[in-house]
């Protein structure tokens, strides 16, 4: 596994010591509000995912977060895919990033992930979630 070390080293960055790439190539780390982060080894490509928890989402709420995964709209230079899963209380919003696997730095998957923090305080603040959009890790 290519980005293995900066996993390890995106770890202790954020306190979570020995944090390693399961066999498969994935790591989630739970977030506050149920919401998590998933670092996922594909291929040659690292992906930096975002589930936020949005029970019941509305499709004018979807409509925002696509808008928001627009070049133009976009606060970063950062390219992200959004997709939803599930349905009713358990249905949530999936914010993808992704990074090449070989020569990916902590510092480059801290990026990435406040770059993803970010556009989900964008995305609430529209009114779309009530979360609080910040980070903290357990």
């Amino acid at each position: 596994m290519k980005a293995e070390f900066a996993v390890a080293e995106f770890g202790r960055a954020v306190g979570v010591e020995q944090l390693s790439l399961h066999p498969l190539g994935h790591v989630r780390l739970g977030l506050p509000e149920g919401d998590w982060l998933t670092l996922e080894e594909v291929a040659e490509e690292l992906l930096v995912s975002l589930v936020v928890l949005s029970p019941h989402l509305a499709e004018v709420a979807l409509l925002q977060a696509l808008q928001l995964c627009e070049a133009r709209m976009a606060a970063s230079d950062r390219v992200f895919q959004v997709g939803v899963r599930g349905d009713g209380l358990d249905t949530c919003l999936i914010l993808v990033t992704r990074l090449p696997s070989e020569g990916t730095s902590a510092a480059q998957i801290m990026r990435a992930v406040e770059d993803c923090v970010q556009w989900v305080g964008r995305w609430r603040s529209m009114g779309a979630d009530s979360g609080s959009g910040t980070a903290s890790w357990r």
